[in-house]
């Protein structure tokens, strides 16, 4: 595994364990790697993915690494538009939240930043007979080493 493969893989890993500990979100509703977390969501679903990422030189001796992630969240639609709205809120608060402050993404060498919403109302996903929202937040994850 290369160093840049291992960063990608911390801050994908940090980013789930700080959704869990915040208490927002279930083990079983967090993921980096299959859609298997929507199959029994009664709310909502986590998905987490490395969408790039760049390494340079920062001294002689260590490297930053910069990691674009999308962490997007699968909401069940309840067929009440006002209610889904306001998870739609509640979800991108919780998001931006847990990513500026999670401890294991943030640490002395390593920080994460919401950069990018996208909440598109228009489009859903079908997962076993249930329609979800998504709602993506894009997040630059910073580390040098």
């Amino acid at each position: 595994m290369t160093i840049q493969a291992s960063i990608r893989d911390t801050g994908a890993s940090s980013l789930v364990s700080d959704f869990i500990e915040s208490g927002s979100f279930h083990w079983d509703q967090v993921s980096a790697c299959d859609y298997g977390v929507l199959d029994g969501s009664a709310a909502c679903a986590l998905m987490i993915w490395p969408q790039g990422g760049t390494g340079t030189w920062a001294t002689y001796s260590s490297v930053e690494f910069s990691w674009t992630f999308q962490v997007r969240a699968f909401l069940r639609d309840t067929n009440n538009p006002c209610a889904v709205l306001t998870r739609v809120w509640q979800i991108i608060d919780n998001i931006v939240e847990v990513v500026l402050t999670g401890s294991n993404v943030n640490t002395l060498n390593r920080r994460a930043l919401p950069t990018a919403i996208d909440a598109p109302m228009d489009t859903f996903y079908e997962f076993s007979g249930h329609d979800f929202i998504p709602v993506t937040v894009t997040v630059q994850v910073e580390e040098e080493t």
